[in-house]
């Protein structure tokens, strides 16, 4: 359970994270403004959660395992065999219209 509530809290406070735009707003407008809102945020919203995962990780499981999900590969093959499945994939849903209207998430 309190691992339940401390996640939901993280992605919380990352939804609700946007003391950065008042800065970005204070010094461009218009379409610079523009740019940097959206360029920053992805960058700010990717720290504010990995910053705490990572003190997660340091306090509780540090001498258990690697940082979440950073295991040595054993091999490349598996990852090598699933790219080369998906880019037919991926180059046929590049060109429908309703991939298109969707991506990317962020058009200037």
């Amino acid at each position: 359970m309190g691992n339940f509530i401390a996640c939901t809290s993280f992605f919380l406070f990352r939804i609700n994270f946007d003391f950065h735009q008042v800065l970005i707003t204070n010094k461009w407008s218009g379409d610079e403004q523009l740019f940097w809102l959206r360029c920053i945020n992805w960058i700010v919203r990717v720290f504010v959660v990995l910053i705490p995962v990572f003190i997660i990780w340091f306090i509780k499981d540090r001498g258990n395992q690697p940082f979440y999900g950073t295991k040595a590969l054993d091999s490349i093959k598996p990852y090598l065999i699933m790219l080369l499945i998906m880019l037919p994939l991926l180059a046929w849903a590049s060109t429908q219209p309703d991939f298109l209207a969707m991506y990317p998430k962020a058009k200037f």
